[in-house]
Parts: structure tokens; sequence; C-alpha cells
């Protein structure tokens, strides 16, 4: 009776060890993540259509279209990029997102859904607060 009673402990013990590790394993999947990009190459075999720092948004609209998201006036976001950089593709940067200042390209950057998800709360303060105060 006492080895059934230990053998019902361990694994119980082991069940709820398993359980454990794939939510700690999401949890570092959900971090956010970004990664700075000094230039996107559109056509990469021929080195043409560029977007960079100073690039217009009348060009970056010409070049890629309209935002998928514009979390303000100078923020974009653009979904399906992928990067020249393994860690981004591990990570699920798949999201550029593009800043503007004074009308012209200020910063790019790839990141994950968690770290477009804070920009953009980041952007609407509002959204911000309503979220804090539901829960």
């Amino acid at each position: 009776m006492k080895t059934r009673i230990a053998s019902v402990f361990f694994l119980a013990a082991a069940l709820g060890t398993s359980a454990l590790v794939p939510l700690s394993a999401a949890s570092k999947d959900n971090r956010p993540v970004a990664f700075a990009v000094g230039t996107v190459y559109l056509d990469a075999s021929r080195g043409l259509d560029e977007i960079g720092h100073g690039t217009s948004k009348a060009a970056v609209l010409q070049l890629i279209g309209s935002p998928h998201q514009a979390l303000s006036s100078d923020v974009w976001v653009y979904r399906g990029f992928r990067a020249n950089l393994d860690a981004a593709d591990a990570k699920d940067c798949s999201t550029l997102v593009i800043t503007f200042t004074r009308g012209e390209v200020a910063g790019l950057k790839l990141m994950n859904q968690a770290a477009v998800g804070i920009i953009a709360m980041q952007s609407n303060p509002k959204a911000a607060e309503r979220y804090a105060s539901a829960r």
C-alpha cells in the first residue's frame, strides 16, 4: 500500500513538472524583441529600391504601399518582412516598424508582435489607461 501511494505521489510530481515546462518556454517566446535595421532592400538581388534613414514618406508609400497599421502619423507598421539575420528570424521579428521625423525615415526596426504591442500602447496612452483600469 505504501509503495502505491509513493508511486502516485511521484507520478503527480512528474506530471506537475512536465506541465510547467511548456508554460515557461511559452513565456520566453513572448518576450518583446526588436532589431535596428540600417536599410531595407526591396530587391536585394539587384540592390535596387531601398529604404533607409532620410527616405521620404512619399517614397516609402511608393515602394511598399500603405502601412498595415499606422500607430500614429509618424509610426507605421508593415508585416511580412525578413532579415538577413538568423537571430531576428528565430525570434519571429517579421514586422517592420518605420518611424518618421519631419516627413523622413528616422528609424527602422524589425520586431516581434510582443514588441509591436508595447509600441502601440506607448503610441496610444488612452488605450493603455483603459487596459490598466480593466485589470
